[in-house]
């Protein structure tokens, strides 16, 4: 045993980055390497009438100017995205949001590039755009997706993406019994976590072998499935390489309109193409987290004790899915969580509008509801004269009930919230001197829950593999990549611990799917449970072959 687990020790990568060693995409270049930029729309909805490229063809350093037509002979699909197919990677015939791609320049540098976007005219014929929840979902709004609500096949209709609801219980006949109540209407607003890092991509083609993707993503398998979707490619003719992260927040987590065309762009051409999006269209098309709107209600009898709850929210998804589906169904599954509530009622749509588009930020969802739902326990304590936090710890399972399994059907293990609240209460107190300026000082509480993995059985997966060499040197592959959040560190302490090593003679290797077998990568607070359970089980089998090898 080497008293790994539990240690303060280094991180394996910390080094690295607080000393300027990391490698970032756009540290990274190729010889003959090519520049593109992206023309995107000035206006939230329009139709794309006309495109002169004639100008920026004739500024020095052009290699080329697409649009639709040059890009669409390279692509088996016209449309891809992660929830629903209804994204283009250059506008096919409108615009739907400030920002939407429409045209690409390649060019010899940069500088280039950007001076060539601008020189590019578009001639635009603008309609009427949607930004609120009401407008879309009125009969008399414009459609962004005809194509789509005229798809007999398609669940969009107008523009109303996706609904749903959510029913345990009888909630009618729970509230025919003596209750107190909560309610009120609540909204989220649209955030963007802008990593330091922006999205970027190189990607490069050599004849006779495969295609080379450099694009710092999360979830790299996932994505070489995609784009060989898009493209009609056999299996193993791409190769995706994660370079250093500079922090992601699940916004790197599916596939964009730049990995798309820098791949298209690099098979003309046969030179390696690199795409970095600058500061602003970071935050024009950066996919963040979405406004939602909630109307809420909470009722408890005249003991506490949680009866119902019910929510009916809207998700303003944006001008493409994206993952505004996952984002609202899935954690409606735990509006009610951490308290057991046996009835409920969660409903929901999604709707599209010409904003930008939303994505898989980190909470996944959660944090809104939980914005919702703790804002009502903190009222129901103030009607029934209660403390806050004792009123919860009623509600909560404690780790004897464990395991449980919600009305929603979520389970939960080995879990112990009641001493985790308890231990944050007891460390809360607020500074013996008062405020100065008539100001007021408070102490709030909330409490989520939030799951590893993701939804439905046999639906996620890590596959670990761990080898030691003829020095003694011990490489741990994992599908898992490092974006700030410490799981290599963890890997390398678990297979110290179960190896007896130190782990400074551990190399955790990531990010090429070429040699890390297939996994859902970076996502959903799975990383430790799902490769750490991996790597863990693999380290135990290699020490076991050890001892056979050595008896």
């Amino acid at each position: 045993m080497t008293n790994s687990i539990g240690s303060r020790i280094p991180s394996k990568l910390g080094e690295i980055f607080v000393t300027g060693s990391g490698t970032f995409v756009d540290d990274m270049a190729f010889p003959g390497m090519l520049h593109a930029r992206f023309v995107r729309c000035p206006h939230p909805h329009a139709k794309i009438v006309s495109i002169d490229t004639s100008h920026a063809l004739s500024i020095p350093g052009v290699e080329l100017v697409w649009t639709w037509k040059d890009l669409s002979p390279y692509l088996s699909s016209n449309h891809f995205g992660h929830d629903i197919l209804d994204e283009e990677p250059l506008a096919i015939d409108r615009a739907r949001y400030v920002g939407d791609e429409v045209a690409i320049v390649l060019a010899q540098d940069a500088h280039t590039a950007l001076e060539a976007s601008e020189a590019v005219n578009i001639t635009y014929d603008l309609l009427p755009s949607v930004t609120s929840v009401e407008d879309a979902l009125s009969s008399t709004s414009p459609l962004l997706h005809p194509r789509l609500d005229e798809d007999p096949s398609s669940s969009v209709k107008g523009n109303l993406l996706h609904s749903f609801s959510i029913k345990t219980g009888d909630v009618p006949a729970a509230l025919k019994s003596p209750h107190v109540s909560a309610s009120g209407s609540f909204k989220t607003n649209r955030t963007s976590p802008s990593a330091l890092e922006p999205h970027g991509v190189i990607a490069s083609y050599t004849p006779g072998r495969e295609l080379a993707i450099h694009s710092p993503n999360q979830k790299p398998h996932s994505m070489v499935t995609n784009l060989e979707t898009i493209f009609g490619f056999e299996p193993g003719f791409i190769t995706w390489n994660v370079p250093d992260i500079g922090g992601s927040f699940g916004t790197k987590a599916e596939l964009l309109s730049h990995e798309i065309c820098a791949s298209a762009l690099t098979l003309a051409t046969r030179k390696p193409v690199k795409i970095i999006l600058d500061r602003l269209e970071e935050l024009q098309t950066g996919r963040g987290r979405p406004e939602e709107h909630f109307n809420a209600c909470l009722t408890a009898d005249k003991n506490g004790n949680f009866i119902s709850l019910t929510v009916d929210m809207i998700q303003n998804t944006g001008a493409y899915a994206s993952y505004g589906i996952h984002t609202s169904e899935t954690p409606g599954l735990l509006a009610a969580c951490p308290y057991l509530i046996e009835h409920q009622n969660i409903s929901g749509k999604v709707v599209y509008t010409n904003v930008v588009p939303s994505g898989a930020v980190r909470g996944f969802g959660d944090s809104q509801y939980t914005f919702v739902r703790e804002q009502l326990v903190d009222a129901i304590s103030r009607k029934l004269n209660r403390d806050p936090i004792d009123l919860r710890l009623q509600n909560i399972a404690t780790k004897d009930q464990m395991p449980v399994t919600t009305a929603t059907g979520i389970k939960w293990r080995n879990t112990d919230l009641p001493s985790c609240i308890t231990a944050v209460r007891d460390s809360l107190s607020l500074p013996s001197t008062p405020p100065s300026n008539n100001k007021l000082r408070g102490i709030g509480l909330a409490v989520s829950v939030k799951r590893n993995g993701k939804k439905g059985a046999n639906s996620d997966f890590s596959k670990a593999t761990v080898e030691v060499n003829n020095k003694g040197t011990v490489y741990i592959y994992s599908d898992v990549i490092s974006v700030g959040q410490g799981t290599e560190t963890g890997l390398a302490q678990i297979t110290s611990e179960i190896l007896g090593i130190s782990q400074n003679r551990i190399k955790v290797i990531t990010g090429n799917t070429d040699t890390i077998a297939d996994g859902h990568g970076v996502g959903a607070d799975r990383g430790t449970v799902f490769i750490g359970s991996a790597t863990a089980k693999a380290a135990e089998n290699l020490r076991e072959k050890i001892i056979k090898i050595a008896s």
